[in-house]
């Protein structure tokens, strides 16, 4: 199922508070940016970040999705 324009703009109006977020559609779905970097993504209607190590640690939130990647997409 590909994400939905309006779930896009839920979330862009979401995150308003932060200067430079962007994003670009992607086969039906949209990666999110952060200062020109990936940042995650909407896939399914549902936002997937890709988590700081520190903020992991820290919050504890956050599944690795079966990668042992620091860099593992996680839904919050």
């Amino acid at each position: 199922m590909a994400s939905s324009k309006h779930y896009l703009e839920l979330i862009l109006g979401q995150l308003s508070g932060l200067e430079e977020i962007t994003y670009r559609a992607m086969m039906g779905e949209f990666l999110t940016y952060y200062r020109g970097k990936l940042a995650g993504g909407i896939y399914n209607d549902r936002l997937l970040v890709k988590p700081k190590k520190a903020y992991v640690q820290k919050e504890g939130r956050g599944t690795s999705a079966g990668h042992s990647r620091d860099e593992a997409l996680c839904d919050l």
